[in-house]
């Protein structure tokens, strides 16, 4: 800023005293904090896949919300992203689906919900497990969650102890990860116990069988003291009543099982003779196949329909399934890392690995997840090469096996995992295409340069030699000294050019070997101007002789400040020199050519760094376009940057910035 490297000398004042205070800067350093944390906990991410820990390291929060599809999920949502925001977490939305087939929710809802937690900068991911708790934790696990937010439940205490608490069973399986209840207006909780609760399979199923051993028996011992004033029918259906709730509950073989056991149990203490299995009247043998063929239809409608919604629910979820990484597939520009995510968290697999074959070995392409136990299962994605092994890949599955539903998903999203790993090597290809096409351009341009800006210094000195070797021509002294200061000047401009054609190559084909050492940038300066013959005069340097050190190659550094430099005198008015300057900000050296010239446009600049491009791209016979390409290929190399800034008062400004050299000592006679 003191330098005039931001404002003009005139704006610098007004500038600190507004834009550039104290509030502004701290908040610039926030940010670069911010982006330096990113950094740091990639490194973490690897280092701990590497090393095969599984467990959560708290050096970064990461807020699990559940999506519910109820309309009370708003609050929750709003508060992880707050307590996720406050430390500059992570937060991650997951909706865990029943994989019972029974369960109804509000897509509308959840897919609000969904989109909420997009615009509040999270993630959504879908998980689809038998029981909603195991679940939650498997995939908090899984994502290294640090806080889990569900919303406040408002079943009644009674509803609790039968089916027990939802956040007592997830806090048992994560007890090393915070779970936090948010409270729920009233309109919220009402939603909440109005919706249907899910009921994992295998608690329905053990449920029915407890009803068959223990509801019939007491069905029976509560009415049997009333056979005499019963009637057959009315005891049938009382136990075709039980019956139909086992069978709701436990599906099509359970209801098989309790009705043959019912219809025994009535035939034994209910049909005449009593405790026996014979049956005397054929109307009573009629009613008890009635009865068996009842229960047992109303079974299997009961599990079809359950099969039913359970394929509907699973097409859902595979059209989910496609539909994300589809939209992975067409707008990330990376997708394939996005899409091994997508596979692990869709199937619940503790890892996936992605292992292509290349030059005699199998190499790791993309993993997520644990990959440390052995492998459930290996499919082999298409390759291009139907003759060789070199392309052939392979996606290998952990944590468990895959039904034939699942396969068959798997096998879709394989496929575009295949198809996003072809996109790549194509991207690839291109951008090496692009790159000898850039070489072609380059090449067209140096011939054409050759062609005329080499030629001219050769036509003068050819017509220069040849007429001081012509016998013919009576020249004077004053004459031949011209013309010989004509050679000469050819010879050196000649020898410039040849010298940033041979710095071109090197930088093209990356042959330029560097020396970096300490280094002073007065005496660096001072032979740079020689080196370009400039006149008395024409250049002012202004370097401090306290100025500390500066790490650099110091035949590249003169190189690229004598191309500046006489790129300056070139563009700079008649009797105004150009100034050469230097400063120390911030352990650096910012070395600055300051001239008068016309300047260029903002635009404009990122231009004339490019290889065989002059101002205002006409040639007028004074080199090829190649001082400030060179120049910036020369201090990029030595870890540097070249700027191009306006000059207050019109003009424009180089600055070289390189790191700042250790301390010198002072010799005895005080110069350093």
């Amino acid at each position: 800023m003191a330098h005039g490297n931001i404002y003009p000398t005139e704006r610098v004042d007004a500038a600190l005293a507004n834009y550039f205070r104290p509030g502004n800067l701290g908040a610039l350093r926030e940010l670069a904090l911010l982006w330096l944390a990113d950094r740091v906990e990639e490194s973490l991410t690897d280092y701990l896949d590497a090393h095969g820990i599984s467990e959560a390291w708290e050096t970064r929060e990461r807020v699990v919300v559940g999506l519910t599809g109820f309309p009370s999920g708003e609050a929750a949502i709003r508060r992880a992203a707050r307590m996720s925001g406050r430390v500059g977490g992570e937060l991650i939305g997951v909706h865990v689906s029943v994989s019972d087939g029974l369960s109804s929710q509000n897509d509308e809802s959840l897919a609000a919900q969904r989109k909420l937690v997009e615009e509040l900068g999270g993630t959504v991911h879908d998980v689809v497990a038998h029981n909603t708790a195991d679940g939650m934790a498997t995939f908090a696990r899984q994502e290294k969650a640090t806080q889990i937010v569900l919303g406040a439940s408002q079943r009644s205490r009674l509803h609790e102890i039968v089916y027990g608490s939802f956040v007592a069973r997830l806090t048992r399986l994560v007890p090393e990860i915070d779970v936090h209840v948010i409270a729920r207006s009233d309109d919220a909780q009402a939603d909440e116990v109005r919706a249907p609760r899910r009921q994992p399979v295998k608690r329905r199923t053990a449920l029915a069988w407890l009803l068959t051993v223990l509801a019939l028996p007491l069905l029976i011992a509560v009415t049997l003291p009333f056979r005499d004033t019963f009637e057959l029918s009315t005891e049938l259906l009382l136990a075709l009543t039980v019956v139909l709730v086992i069978a709701t509950l436990g599906g099509v073989v359970v209801g098989t099982v309790a009705a043959v056991f019912a219809s025994l149990l009535v035939n034994w203490f209910f049909v005449e003779p009593y405790y026996t299995l014979t049956i005397g009247d054929t109307e009573n043998l009629v009613a008890l196949v009635v009865f068996v063929g009842v229960a047992v239809t109303a079974g299997a409608l009961v599990d079809a329909v359950s099969r039913r919604s359970l394929e509907a629910r699973r097409a859902q979820r595979e059209a989910e399934a496609l539909v994300r990484a589809t939209t992975s597939l067409a707008l990330d520009p990376e997708p394939v890392q996005r899409l091994m995510e997508e596979i692990q968290t869709t199937f619940e697999l503790a890892g996936v690995r992605l292992d292509a074959y290349a030059d005699g070995e199998w190499a790791t392409v993309a993993m997520a997840g644990d990959v440390t136990p052995p492998a459930m299962a290996t499919l082999s994605l298409s390759s291009g090469h139907q003759d060789e092994r070199d392309g052939e890949r392979t996606l290998e599955l952990y944590g468990r096996s895959l039904s034939p539903d699942d396969q068959r998903l798997m096998r879709a999203l394989a496929d575009q995992l295949g198809l996003a790993i072809d996109n790549q090597l194509l991207a690839a290809e291109a951008a090496e295409a692009a790159t000898l096409a850039d070489v072609d351009v380059v090449r067209t341009a140096l011939l054409r340069a050759v062609s005329h800006d080499l030629r001219t210094p050769l036509a003068s000195i050819k017509a220069m030699v040849s007429g001081l070797r012509d016998p013919s021509v009576d020249w004077t002294p004053e004459e031949t000294a011209e013309a010989l200061l004509t050679v000469e000047e050819e010879t050196d401009r000649l020898n410039q050019l040849v010298g940033n054609l041979l710095d071109a190559s090197r930088l093209q084909i990356g042959a330029l070997a560097l020396h970096v050492e300490p280094a002073h940038v007065a005496e660096i300066a001072a032979a740079a101007i020689n080196s370009i013959s400039a006149p008395t005069g024409s250049v002012v340097v202004e370097i401090p002789p306290d100025l500390a050190t500066v790490m650099c190659d110091s035949p590249l550094l003169e190189r690229s400040l004598a191309n500046i430099i006489a790129n300056a005198l070139r563009f700079s008015p008649l009797g105004t020199p150009v100034r050469v300057e230097a400063a120390e900000i911030a352990r650096t050296v910012h070395l600055r050519v300051v001239d008068r010239g016309i300047g260029i446009k903002p635009q404009d600049r990122s231009k004339v760094t490019l290889p065989f491009q002059r101002f205002g791209d006409s040639p007028d016979g004074q080199g090829v376009g190649l001082g400030l390409s060179i120049a910036q290929g020369f201090v990029d190399a030595m870890g540097g940057s070249l700027t191009l800034d306006d000059t207050p008062g019109g003009g424009l400004t180089v600055t070289i910035t390189l790191p700042q050299g250790p301390p010198t000592e002072p010799s005895a006679d005080g110069s350093p």
